[in-house]
């Protein structure tokens, strides 16, 4: 919850309104346990939030991120996206996002989760419409829900509720228990506490003499891991899907330099080479993705490359998708689905 301060929500904003945009935050204490994947439940509240900002372009207006618990003592009936959804009885994390901005016509509440669709055709920086898609996919995957209120001129309310567990599920507890029980007092211990980038995500390492004794405890199996030395080059010029990878990316533990066209890529790594891995669209304005893909292979030895691409895999030569430094992921693609491909590409 920490995570989501003031200073981080304003840093994600559309940057032309965030001084016109007024943050109003609520967490709740004692909010007990999810078992979900971190990764994808931040990348949708991110997504919410800079959807919230756009919508209330130009002028600004008031943006409301509320995190808390909430009972549901019978089932709720609600529609969404062209079917009807029962919230069941039980005890669940609520994450509101609301904006006071321009708000969604009725006509376009039903289709807002498509892919593809977007309501943003006007707007400066157009969105392509997976962004929603990508939410509603990892909302439900979580066996959580998300339902929407909206109109037109006065704003829209988006609300997620994730299941809780009522405690640390059995393998989570004997794990803590086994490293208690596993750390004698004869042996020197060296405790190193790492944050990972979200504030309540810990690592907690415990060095011990021997080896082959050396237990390790993450505060959550779903800890983002800390990777050193491994930087990422992404090259996607559509803003969403580029903005939507960056973070996951990031979420990952690595760092990453990412730019919109495979030329500003070229100038890029004419400076700089200190690259492991390149994600890349196909299909781009001036070079494409595969131009550059032999570009880069000339300046950077045995680089590892995921090729991003809506279109079929027969653009690529079957030399090129024989080679165990190359992945492909087909457009819309979820955060679950690249994050596996980047973790397969970069541990092999």
């Amino acid at each position: 919850v920490s995570y989501y301060n003031q200073n981080y929500i304003r840093s994600i904003l559309n940057p032309d309104i965030k001084d016109k945009i007024r943050i109003i935050t609520e967490f709740s204490k004692d909010l007990g346990y999810l078992r979900v994947d971190l990764t994808q439940i931040y990348n949708s509240i991110d997504n919410l939030i800079i959807n919230a900002s756009d919508a209330m372009a130009p002028k600004g207006g008031e943006l409301f991120v509320k995190i808390s618990n909430e009972v549901f003592q019978k089932p709720h009936e609600y529609h969404i996206y062209n079917s009807h959804e029962t919230i069941l009885p039980g005890e669940y994390i609520l994450i509101e996002v609301t904006d006071t901005g321009c708000g969604i016509e009725n006509e376009n509440l039903s289709k807002i989760f498509d892919h593809y669709f977007t309501t943003k055709k006007n707007f400066k920086n157009s969105g392509s419409g997976v962004g929603l898609s990508i939410v509603y996919g990892a909302i439900r995957q979580s066996e959580g829900y998300i339902v929407v209120k909206s109109k037109v001129n006065e704003g829209t309310s988006f609300k997620i509720l994730l299941p809780k567990i009522k405690e640390l599920p059995k393998e989570i507890i004997e794990k803590q228990e086994q490293t208690k029980t596993s750390l004698e007092p004869n042996k020197k211990i060296k405790q190193n506490k790492k944050k990972s980038k979200h504030s309540d995500q810990l690592s907690f390492d415990f060095d011990i003499d021997n080896e082959e004794e050396k237990p390790v405890f993450k505060a959550s199996s779903l800890a983002i891991a800390e990777q050193s030395g491994i930087r990422v080059l992404l090259i996607e010029d559509n803003d969403d899907i580029r903005f939507l990878a960056e973070k996951i990316i990031s979420n990952l533990g690595y760092e990453v330099v990412a730019c919109e066209c495979a030329e500003d890529a070229h100038e890029i790594i004419k400076k700089d080479k200190n690259f492991t891995l390149m994600l890349s669209d196909v299909m781009m304005p001036g070079m494409s993705g595969l131009d550059f893909l032999k570009i880069i292979r000339k300046e950077i030895k045995n680089i590892k490359v995921i090729i991003m691409s809506g279109y079929s895999e027969g653009l690529i030569n079957e030399e090129e998708t024989e080679n165990e430094n190359l992945k492909i992921i087909s457009k819309p693609f979820s955060v679950a689905e690249l994050s596996s491909k980047i973790k397969e590409l970069l541990n092999q």
